[in-house]
């Protein structure tokens, strides 16, 4: 995992800077990005290293996913699973999200920073994927320390709906928008505390690809650029999809018919 972060951190930091004709100028660019890539390695592996043990004793169905993916077991019917139920509960947040948009109650609230800064899409897929592992065990480690507190599993999925309701909320301060904040942190709490670190991880990659990669209006729907996301997300869907088969083919049932 820390691997994955580090590389994946490089690519973002290296495809998102600001290049030049210059040997030194480059230079500079991939220090400061294997810099910060260590940080952010170092970092989370040592949370990583933390959070396991934790969860394995107390909930080891929440990590049963993860670990068969980090053991190489790409196509195991669990991984597909937890793979496509991260993805759906993704995109019905983005259509949380947009409701208030759709029917002219509130404005649609996007990050177009890295539109605008240019960015390479492949870079720009790779950072927010790096975003999703971050935020995906941060929340798991939320859950973890309200599980501490509050001493029940149902207890602490309650406070972190609570506690994401009010980040949400004020994140935007739009009363508005209060009823998709609602909704939108029911979904993460549920999917956090239902089916684990695997799944949440996907969740908050996928949103975030849609929300920052989509959303904004900079960009046509059309372009390279734009389509890079959906393209990613919709074939990690497929390749879930299949996974979570098995052995089964996804046309028995049709050809039976």
């Amino acid at each position: 995992m820390a691997v994955v972060l580090f590389v994946l951190q490089l690519i973002a930091i290296i495809g998102l800077a600001d290049h030049a004709v210059s040997a030194l100028h480059e230079t500079r660019i991939v220090m400061k990005a294997v810099a910060a890539a260590l940080l952010w390695t170092a970092g989370y592996g040592l949370v990583y290293i933390a959070l396991e043990p934790f969860v394995r004793r107390r909930w080891p169905d929440r990590l049963i996913a993860w670990v068969r993916l980090l053991s190489g077991n790409w196509r195991d019917p669990i991984v597909g699973r937890d793979v496509l139920i991260g993805v759906a509960a993704a995109l019905g947040h983005v259509a949380l999200a947009l409701i208030p948009f759709v029917l002219g109650v509130a404005p649609l609230m996007t990050s177009t920073a890295m539109l605008r800064n240019g960015f390479a899409p492949v870079a720009g897929v790779a950072q927010i994927v790096h975003y999703g592992i971050v935020l995906g065990l941060t929340l798991m480690i939320v859950l973890m320390i309200l599980t501490i507190i509050l001493r029940r599993r149902a207890f602490a999925a309650i406070a972190l709906f609570a506690l994401l309701s009010v980040v949400f909320h004020f994140g935007s301060n739009d009363p508005r928008m209060l009823p998709s904040f609602i909704g939108g942190a029911a979904l993460v709490a549920f999917v956090v505390a239902r089916f684990g670190l695997l799944a949440s991880v996907v969740y908050c990659a996928t949103f975030f690809l849609f929300m920052n990669n989509i959303l904004p209006s900079e960009l046509a729907w059309y372009t390279a650029r734009a389509l890079v996301a959906p393209a990613f997300v919709v074939v990690l869907a497929l390749w879930a999809f299949r996974c979570s088969l098995g052995t089964q083919s996804p046309w028995r049932g049709m050809l039976d018919d």
